[in-house]
């Protein structure tokens, strides 16, 4: 049956690349039509999009071939319309509308349907909702209140709110100051997080389910200042504080953490370009994993990569990445284990979030050693290739009270990391990729059978 649905959806994206890209080759007008639907008025703009996927992976859930479930496969099917409001100038109403409902092939191995298969209709959500005020004052400030996405960087530590639904969301419940120095190229950001953990805390949800977006309501601080004044010497600081609290799922956290980092970028000549962050963090809190008590904190996180620019006729470009999640000793009292705090997202592998549900939670990345090649380039018009190598190792054991009979508790080799990904924009309404990852574990883990992830994506834009 698995192999109907790869043949499938493979040959729906083909088909479609086929007769899209001869559509492309013959001469048409712009669709003025469509931007006039979308902006009928001067003072209302709409879109929206729809996102098709199917997504099948093996072992990277459960970390054993042995047991029910470790088999994944599954449709999900992403719409959002989204409006902007402007009544007066420089202020703005943004609203988004979005709705995820799945069908499981194989036993769905989490969610409301966990052990069966079938639809899974889930919420839909209001997953933007804020005001935005520019110029504030005739000042080079904008300032954004209620629900929204933020990110910053590179998204290292900032960049999704809502990890327990996928991709489905990615918003914070936040306030945002942004203040623009156009003479010193410098922009400083000040935000104020509020999250609930639950879907319906503040806003109706469509076919509730008291969902757990995050596994515990969450505050904090963020202070970010960015500097774009030299080209070879891009810098960005920031101090950002993070309080969990009331926790709504077995994986929830309690506890405040102190973080400062520093970030530079920049290019190094004409073909070579570099970015490094790095970041320490303090402070007490409390992991289920690690134990009832709170504890101190004391955790170190690094990433960076190096990359070269051939700028030739296929843009190709080859990068080498190592990053240090420090992972927590058992022989101290302190927690060494660095906290990611807003971004458990899928950053560089769709596939190893998984793996880490038995060791921490979905997503949480942490105690890790990663380096290895990369290379992307353009083969034709539209289309990205993009080829990535990692070595994984852990800094740490796993910890006792993780799933014990996965991890070995003596190895720190978490195996060799491959992934493959073809992209392809057709034309500003229409993209697709397919996307396939696999793992070979390491001593690190009991079970050494290969974890896989091969998805295929279409997706439509208006």
């Amino acid at each position: 049956m698995k192999a109907k649905f790869i043949l499938l959806g493979t040959l729906l994206l083909s088909t479609g690349s086929m007769g899209l890209m001869a559509a492309q080759n013959a001469p048409a007008p712009e669709p003025n039509w469509l931007d006039k639907i979308k902006k009928p008025v001067p003072w209302l703009t709409w879109g929206g999009d729809l996102r098709l996927r199917n997504e099948y992976f093996d072992n990277g859930l459960t970390l054993n071939p042995n047991v029910r479930l470790h088999e994944q496969d599954y449709f999900r099917f992403r719409g959002r319309l989204w409006t902007a409001i402007t009544p007066v100038e420089d202020l703005s109403l943004n609203v988004r509308l979005t709705a995820e409902p799945r069908y499981w092939v194989k036993d769905a191995g989490y969610g409301a349907i966990r052990g069966r298969h079938g639809a899974d209709w889930q919420e839909g959500i209001i997953d933007n909702l804020y005001i935005k005020w520019a110029n504030m004052f005739q000042q080079p400030l904008t300032l954004s209140v209620g629900r929204q996405d933020l990110r910053f960087g590179d998204g290292w530590l900032v960049m999704d709110g809502t990890p327990n639904d996928g991709s489905r969301t990615f918003f914070l419940d936040a306030a945002r100051l942004t203040w623009d120095i156009k003479d010193h190229q410098t922009t400083v950001d000040m935000a104020y997080i509020e999250m609930s953990a639950w879907t319906d805390e503040w806003l109706p949800t469509v076919n509730n389910h008291h969902k757990a977006l995050t596994d515990q309501d969450e505050r904090g601080a963020i202070l970010y200042i960015a500097n774009k004044s030299v080209k070879e010497l891009n810098v960005d600081a920031y101090f950002m504080y993070k309080k969990d609290h009331d926790i709504a799922t077995a994986f929830g956290n309690r506890g405040d953490l102190y973080t400062p980092g520093l970030r530079l970028a920049g290019a190094l000549g004409e073909h070579w370009a570099y970015r490094a962050e790095g970041a320490i963090q303090w402070g007490r809190r409390q992991e289920p994993r690690l134990g009832p008590n709170k504890n101190n904190v004391m955790a170190y996180g690094f990433n960076s990569r190096l990359s070269y620019l051939f700028k030739d006729k296929m843009s190709n470009v080859v990068s080498f990445d190592y990053e240090y999640l420090s992972g927590d000793n058992p022989g101290t009292s302190r927690i060494e284990s660095f906290d990611l705090l807003w971004a458990r997202w899928p950053r560089w592998s769709e596939l190893y979030i998984y793996d880490y549900a038995a060791e921490w939670r979905i997503a949480q990345l942490g105690n890790l050693h990663r380096f290895g090649p990369g290379w992307t380039f353009k083969p034709i018009k539209g289309m990205d290739v993009i080829l990535n190598y990692n070595l994984l190792y852990a800094d740490r054991p796993a910890p006792a009270l993780s799933a014990a009979p996965v991890f070995t508790r003596n190895g720190h080799f978490r195996g060799h990391y491959l992934q493959a990904i073809v992209k392809h924009q057709f034309n500003k309404y229409i993209s697709a990729h397919i996307w396939g990852e696999v793992i070979f574990p390491g001593n690190f883990y009991t079970f050494q059978q290969p974890h896989t992830w091969l998805r295929t994506e279409l997706m439509f834009s208006f």
